[in-house]
């Protein structure tokens, strides 16, 4: 039976931007656990496998659907507190702590698996390292920064978009044509960049369209705008 979880950030998709710690703690586990939304759509897999830790690798389902996340943690520390290996990992992009699907396991491995310790290994976030490729800092000195995920209603957008400095729209997908509206509402498009489905492609458009975006698409609007 498992007797610890490493939940380790795997950073924004390139292999390069994951840190020292990370690759050490995924190269001594027994078995590397990765978020998939449907079966064989992990992105986390497919960077960790291109890693050749030779530690096996396993999904476990997450599907990207509202209202569904406890019945799928439930099921997933079923399965890490049942593992033969004494020491697993979760291993998922970005930051363990920042919208992840690691946030709902660690919460049911307390509640119904509290003999499974938990250590979590941090990860560069996307919105760290799309700011570095756009060479310009996001927030200085007092400025206030809010960072949103998907999905909030258009008053909230408006209210937040005239108090803060500089708002992250992270995980955008179906809900960027939203986001979009509320910020060339508020007048800021201008400020606005949209940085590709993950952080890692070279993908900045200045003027945002309302084109689909995948589902780890950035919008990122900051006082005084990008860099061109």
């Amino acid at each position: 039976m498992a007797q610890q979880l490493c939940g380790v950030g795997l950073g924004p998709g390139d292999p390069e931007l994951l840190t020292v710690k990370a690759r050490r703690v995924l190269q001594e586990v027994g078995l590397i656990f990765c978020p998939a939304a449907r079966p064989g759509r992990s992105r986390a897999r497919s960077l960790v496998e291109s890693l050749n830790l030779r530690v096996a690798v396993e999904e476990l389902l997450f599907p990207m659907v509202r209202g569904e996340e406890a019945a799928a943690a439930a099921a997933a520390a079923d399965r890490v507190a049942a593992a033969p290996q004494a020491r697993v990992a979760f291993a998922c992009l970005g930051d363990p702590a920042l919208y992840s699907t690691f946030g709902y396991l660690r919460r049911e491995l307390f509640r119904s698996h509290p003999e499974v310790a938990v250590e979590v290994v941090p990860g560069v976030t996307s919105l760290a390292e799309a700011c570095a490729r756009a060479g310009e800092a996001l927030v200085l000195g007092r400025e206030r920064l809010a960072i949103l995920p998907g999905g909030e209603d258009p008053d909230t957008l408006e209210r937040i978009l005239r108090d803060f400095d500089a708002v992250a729209f992270l995980k955008q997908g179906s809900q960027l044509p939203q986001a979009l509206a509320a910020v060339r509402s508020s007048g800021r498009l201008p400020e606005a960049a949209l940085f590709g489905d993950l952080a890692g492609e070279a993908v900045i458009r200045r003027a945002p369209s309302d084109a689909q975006a995948g589902y780890f698409s950035l919008l990122l609007v900051r006082r005084g705008g990008w860099p061109e």
